[in-house]
């Protein structure tokens, strides 16, 4: 039973959810089953169901990194601040590479200005895999951000070292903003 449920969560993160939703019958009521039926709930937006199920899966002593992020998710969606932020951190927390976590809590501190936030995430998850495309591309626009705000030679070449690195592994998104930056150091 959980070598099946397990399979179709794998299934369901990998975006084959109706191969995932064809072996649930066979797996009810474990956690990855409940999992997945409290993603389904968030991605309809019936985030008061996705809550429900969450908290109770946590509750019950699944420390997994996937309940705290789900559980972050919902709250963004009801713009609950104080919750997303403890969520992410704890999904952080319980799996220090769960890099979508990182990413998502960057963007969610984006949106809400906090571009100091997002930086000091960021650089954590740099220093956990320095190739990261996603990960550099948008600490760079972080260090944007900041070098708008406070501008010194220092955090203008921080930023410009990101971008430099984003390009040299081929994926760099930021053109603009980096030209601007160059502009400001001659």
């Amino acid at each position: 039973k959980d070598v099946i449920s397990n399979l179709a969560l794998s299934y369901y993160m990998t975006g084959q959810k109706d191969q995932a939703r064809e072996l649930m019958p066979h797996a009810q009521n474990t956690f990855a089953c409940r999992l997945i039926n409290a993603i389904d709930a968030y991605e309809n937006n019936d985030t008061e169901t996705a809550l429900s199920e969450l908290r109770k899966l946590s509750e019950e002593k699944f420390d997994y990194a996937f309940v705290d992020y789900y559980m972050a998710k919902c709250y963004e969606k009801q713009n609950n601040d104080t919750k997303i932020k403890d969520c992410y951190n704890s999904a952080i927390d319980k799996n220090p590479i769960f890099f979508r976590a990182y990413r998502d809590f960057a963007k969610y501190s984006f949106e809400k200005g906090d571009f100091a936030e997002a930086k000091r995430k960021l650089r954590k998850a740099l220093k956990l895999d320095e190739n990261n495309t996603e990960i550099l591309n948008l600490l760079f626009y972080a260090c944007y951000k900041l070098v708008k705000d406070n501008v010194c030679d220092y955090n203008v070449r921080e930023a410009l070292g990101f971008a430099q690195a984003a390009e040299n592994l081929g994926s760099f998104e930021y053109p603009d903003e980096k030209s601007e930056l160059s502009e400001l150091l001659k």
